[in-house]
């Protein structure tokens, strides 16, 4: 259900990296730890 709901916001790619821009861009994270988890949960979503 959450990745549905991420996927109707933004289109995130399989790419770790252009995904990370992305979120950089739509939240303002102040840890690099919490962002890069996130990141990697929406990029594990994506590569389903």
């Amino acid at each position: 259900m959450a990745g549905n709901a991420i996927g109707g916001f933004i289109n995130f790619s399989k790419s770790f990296e252009k995904n990370k821009k992305q979120v950089e861009n739509f939240a303002e994270l102040n840890s690099k730890k919490l962002r890069n988890t996130i990141v990697g949960y929406i990029t594990k979503l994506a590569k389903k």
